[in-house]
């Protein structure tokens, strides 16, 4: 959603409402975010003097990952957020952003918004932690800090951080 502000008149509030397409971003970064499906976007901006102050609400979802099965998730979201902007370089408050561009991208504070308020850890309804196999052993964190303090160190275990390539 690009806003022109040179359109914005003093004194004044401002609604836009908007269907986004975020779908293109690659958000691999994300240790748990695959993508987001939709966004509708709504944007209260009030204009006063050389400030912007923008109340974003962002209803949408979301492919997320799972914690314990790494399968598909999709989470529905319904979240706020406030920002602030000005056109005065030479206010130093780190909670107001500069803009030195006359058109107003919220795209990426809509991004912003929805990483950091989606859960960072989802679990698919039913899913289960993996039992342990061959090969390995799932242990809950009590059991692991139980062994490691039990454990007798021996003259092989400077082995252990030793890489060896085949």
């Amino acid at each position: 959603m690009k806003i022109d502000t040179r359109s914005l008149v003093e004194n004044k509030e401002y609604h836009f409402e908007e269907d986004i397409d975020l779908s293109h971003l690659d958000l691999s970064i994300t240790m748990n975010v695959r993508r987001i499906d939709k966004l509708h976007a709504k944007a209260k901006i009030e204009v006063y003097s050389d400030y912007l102050y923008v109340n974003l609400n962002l209803k949408g979802s979301a492919t997320m990952i799972c914690a314990y099965t790494l399968e598909d998730v999709i989470r529905d979201f319904n979240f706020e957020d406030e920002y602030s902007f000005t056109f005065d370089e030479d206010l130093e408050d780190e909670d107001i952003t500069y803009l030195d561009n006359p058109i107003l991208d919220l795209d990426p504070y809509f991004l912003t918004t929805i990483l950091a308020s989606l859960p960072s850890k989802v679990i698919k309804e039913g899913a289960k932690l993996p039992e342990s196999g061959d090969g390995y052993r799932v242990l809950s964190e009590e059991e692991y800090l139980k062994e490691k303090a039990e454990h007798k160190p021996n003259a092989f275990d400077a082995l252990k951080d030793i890489d060896i390539d085949d």
